[in-house]
């Protein structure tokens, strides 16, 4: 009986062993490459104005052209340096984006925008340099 039952436990050693080796024979086989996402770049400010002057009864458009390397879809974020934000919808790479927004008060503003594509990857803020001056009524 003992004799038996060192044979079992063998011949069970054996079938684990077999099996360890050919399921790591299996998961040896390379894996592929996890495909990295890049970031959009920074959008591309269209306006030509250097210094921009509007009413308050004005709309000012904010026109961007944003693109991928990965060409995901991509939306924009303008903080229009009053406190509102506005997030367009996603847009194929290469699109035009433009977004309007009224200044409520006589000030002037400074904007900023960053792009994020449909899978997580996100710009770097970018500062438009160029101050908005909003005025009460005629312009200076």
């Amino acid at each position: 009986m003992k004799f038996m039952t060192l044979k079992m436990i063998r011949l069970t050693h054996l079938i684990i062993l077999s099996l360890l080796i050919i399921s790591c024979s299996i998961s040896s086989q390379p894996e592929e490459e996890p495909i990295v996402n890049q970031s959009p770049s920074i959008p591309e400010y269209l306006n030509s104005e250097n210094y921009i002057e509007i009413n308050q009864d004005e709309e000012f458009v904010c026109s961007l052209k944003v693109n991928d390397p990965d060409n995901d879809n991509v939306l924009v974020v303008i903080s229009w340096g009053d406190g509102d934000t506005t997030i367009s919808g996603y847009k194929q790479s290469g699109s035009l984006i433009s977004a309007s927004h009224k200044y409520t008060y006589k000030d002037d503003y400074y904007l900023n925008y960053m792009a994020k594509d449909d899978r997580g990857g996100i710009s770097s803020w970018q500062i438009i340099k160029k101050n908005i001056s909003v005025y009460n009524g005629l312009l200076k």
